[in-house]
């Protein structure tokens, strides 16, 4: 399977997830534009870190401990940065809707 492919799909299970979550939890979360933007600016810090971890996690281990570092730090940061996103997307239509 090519990498593109891989990260393809992690992205859509990724935001499928972040999407289930806003769904079924409609209260959690940031609900503040600046809450919100805090908690997307944090997630985007912990995703420039990850693609570090990864690299150190497959050039150490074998493509079990690979495919553990796909699911265990790839997977939850993007659905953190889809998570977030779309809290701030909640936000911002929030105050569009307090100007009717």
């Amino acid at each position: 399977m090519a990498a593109s492919v891989l990260i393809s799909e992690f992205c859509v299970g990724g935001a499928g997830l972040a999407l289930w979550i806003l769904i079924r939890f409609p209260n959690f979360g940031p609900k503040t534009i600046a809450g919100a933007a805090v908690a997307v600016v944090g997630a985007f810090a912990v995703g420039s870190v990850v693609p570090f971890l990864l690299q150190a996690s497959i050039t150490a281990g074998s493509r079990a401990g690979a495919f553990l570092a796909l699911l265990g730090l790839v997977l939850p940061t993007l659905v953190a940065i889809f998570w977030t996103a779309a809290c701030l997307l909640r936000a911002f239509c929030g105050l569009l809707s307090g100007l009717r």
